[in-house]
């Protein structure tokens, strides 16, 4: 009997304990579940607070940042197409750009080399589409590489002052030109390359040339005659 009280006193103290422990646990429970409550709500309300405010400084940031990008977009300039820079019409970190002013010239990669050339006024009215031209490169000595063939494309209508041409001009003598009217021709280079040190060197865009147009044949009589003839008309009747 001794042995049977004590078992059933341990077994009451075994139960006493674990409902005091069950009790902790339930008070702690709910003292979580208040604190969890009472963040739920703290939160609630900052977002209430907080999130039209960090929704207009979003908005503020997404224009700030349009408005850059913007800004970077007029500051650098993209070509439609690839190739080489040509001409260019500022040159100078700094240089002031005018309205309307063309800032480069592109050659296409893979574009048909064509030559730019000027006619003076008392020429133009020799030379049409079709005529057979003879270019001398610069670059390519024409006593070592010879001439290139080429034929007039086309020829400006309108002429345009010398002052205003980019291309110097010479004279039929070789004299450099200041002034007067010039019309600009298209000439089709029918060769594209020379051949130097074993190797095909083709042509490239800005290369310094000078062409020859022929215009037509005369007899030789009619050449030694031209200057004896020019200064008699010239001459005229005496008043």
């Amino acid at each position: 009997m001794l042995e049977y009280e004590q078992q059933r006193i341990e077994h009451i103290r075994n139960v006493e304990v674990q409902l005091a422990n069950a009790t902790r646990t339930r008070l702690a429970y709910t003292a979580l579940e208040a604190e969890s409550r009472r963040l739920r709500e703290t939160l609630a309300k900052t977002a209430v607070t907080e999130l039209p405010q960090a929704r207009d400084k979003a908005q503020i940031a997404g224009e700030d940042l349009r408005k850059a990008v913007r800004r970077r977009e007029m500051l650098q300039l993209r070509a439609p197409v690839a190739g080489t820079v040509q001409q260019l019409a500022v040159a100078t970190i700094g240089g002031v750009v005018q309205p309307a002013r063309p800032l480069m010239v592109i050659v296409p990669d893979g574009a048909e080399i064509e030559v730019e050339a000027h006619l003076l006024d008392k020429e133009v009215g020799f030379v049409r589409v079709g005529q057979p031209v003879r270019v001398k490169l610069e670059a390519f000595p024409f006593t070592e590489y010879g001439l290139v063939p080429g034929l007039v494309e086309g020829i400006s209508r309108d002429a345009i002052d010398l002052a205003q041409s980019a291309t110097p001009q010479q004279d039929d003598k070789g004299r450099p030109l200041q002034s007067g009217l010039v019309y600009a021709a298209r000439i089709r280079l029918l060769q594209t390359s020379f051949r130097v040190r074993g190797r095909d060197q083709p042509f490239g865009p800005g290369l310094s040339v000078q062409a020859e147009i022929k215009t037509g044949e005369r007899p030789i009589i009619q050449y030694l005659l031209s200057p004896i003839t020019r200064s008699l008309d010239e001459a005229g009747p005496e008043r």
